[in-house]
């Protein structure tokens, strides 16, 4: 199940304005008990529950959108809206990072691995300072970055393993040399920020 920003879709959403609508009122006009609330409960139990936690766990343009527009409620969120640019710029951040992991759990090149683990972490890192006036759905970009430092050893032995199955040995070794050197050169960015 997708977690996070769903990709948007002009034609879908315009589908779902135009076409749509006109079929769910003559739904309606003829099938008793056709959009009403809690109905999906009673006739389709597994449907509902997919839907209800899909809705919980992923938020759309238009839900990014009407959050940095409202005024703030609490004292955690700040008073200003974000500009168009900053929404934008979000969403160019979320779909970069979500393009990055779909790139590190899939790429058996280990060049590729450690430039796109770099961009995952640097996205998340801009993500975070964005926290409190975004609404993201977990709030947990904080500990997905503090996990993607904390456990980048791991992550990059998990890497290794997974491409000694399908690349030969010389090319296993070469990636190791590749890690050892790439962790060498890094220094934990958490680290920094939590001294401040």
């Amino acid at each position: 199940m997708k977690v996070g920003f769903r990709t948007p879709s002009i034609k879908k959403s315009i589908s779902a304005r135009t076409t749509g609508k006109i079929k769910r009122k003559a739904k309606k006009a003829i099938v008793p008990g056709y959009g009403q609330k809690g109905v999906g409960w009673v006739t389709n139990p597994k449907k509902a529950a997919y839907n209800k936690v899909y809705n919980k766990a992923t938020f759309g343009t238009a839900d990014v959108i009407n959050y940095a527009t409202k005024p703030a409620k609490s004292n955690k969120c700040s008073n200003t809206t974000l500009a168009d640019s900053d929404i934008t710029k979000v969403q160019k951040l979320l779909n970069k990072a979500n393009k990055s992991a779909e790139i590190l759990q899939t790429t058996t090149n280990p060049a590729k691995f450690f430039k796109h683990y770099d961009r995952y972490v640097g996205c998340l890192e801009e993500l975070y300072t964005y926290r409190g006036r975004v609404p993201f759905v977990n709030d947990d970009i904080g500990d997905k970055l503090a996990s993607s430092v904390k456990n980048r050893v791991e992550n990059i032995d998990e890497f290794i393993d997974r491409i000694s199955a399908t690349l030969p040995p010389a090319k296993v070794i070469k990636a190791r040399e590749m890690a050892d050197t790439y962790l060498k050169g890094k220094q934990s960015p958490m680290s920094t920020k939590d001294k401040k």
